[in-house]
């Protein structure tokens, strides 16, 4: 995981500032490219490394692609097939397939939890972004009815 140093963030508005406040990778990437920008080392300059890192990258596009019907009963959904290791550690790839979770309750229900915490955070995240932009609360209350429900699938998972 890339962490961002203070200098990394000041290159970074820098850089939007220089292109009226439009940037893009391509920007960032050629700035960074000189050894003495405080961006240069958040890249991998080696290009077989750099490589590797990338194909690993497109591997995780794949697996997320992947997805598959389930008819629930009532309608037809479709779903991702792998979703991330609910016990892997944060630093650690791995994926399970949709039906090793619904074979295993206990892992279905971590899966569940970590998808509802990921979505409360992107909702929380949607929100501030929102209020930064003058519109409004709107997404708080989905958000707090995403995070009971997953206090609720914790609640299940502890008895």
């Amino acid at each position: 995981m890339i962490v961002l140093t203070t200098p990394q963030r000041e290159a970074l508005l820098a850089l939007a500032e220089l292109h009226q406040g439009r940037v893009t990778p391509e920007i960032v990437v050629e700035a960074a490219r000189d050894p003495a920008s405080p961006l240069h080392s958040a890249f991998t300059w080696d290009d077989a490394q750099a490589a590797h890192e990338h194909r690993l990258a497109q591997a995780r596009v794949l697996l997320r692609r992947v997805r598959v019907e389930i008819e629930t009963g009532t309608r037809l959904i479709r779903v991702p097939y792998f979703t991330r290791d609910p016990e892997a550690a944060p630093q650690e790839q791995g994926y399970l397939t949709l039906p090793r979770l619904r074979a295993q309750q206990d892992l279905a229900r971590a899966a569940a939890v970590a998808a509802m915490s990921r979505a409360a955070r992107a909702l929380a995240d949607a929100k501030d972004f929102c209020e930064a932009l003058g519109l409004g609360e709107e997404l708080e209350s989905l958000r707090r009815d995403v995070l009971h429900l997953r206090e609720r699938v914790e609640y299940h998972a502890a008895k």
